[in-house]
């Protein structure tokens, strides 16, 4: 666990995935990955991979206190994005 590696003082955690670290039917608890990113406090998940009509999936906002962002490039027309204030 790459997370066990952040120190207790920071207060954002961002994972950046290429692949939905969830989805549309997910189930909140029963996903690995989204219990991981809860036990270390990841605040901020940016993903991508879909593509097409699959974008209409997307998930977005605050889910389990992570807000997540879909960053795909031909959805976001390959502009950056701002994932977070600093």
């Amino acid at each position: 666990d790459t997370l066990k590696l952040i120190p207790s003082t920071v207060s954002k955690i961002i994972v950046g995935s290429h692949y939905p670290v969830i989805c549309s039917d997910f189930k909140s608890g029963k996903n690995a990955f989204l219990q991981v990113m809860t036990k270390y406090n990841v605040t901020n998940c940016c993903y991508g991979h879909l593509h097409g009509e699959a974008q209409a999936g997307a998930i977005t906002g605050k889910h389990n206190g992570i807000e997540f962002q879909f960053i795909s490039g031909d959805f976001c027309n390959f502009e950056p994005q701002k994932v977070m204030e600093v």
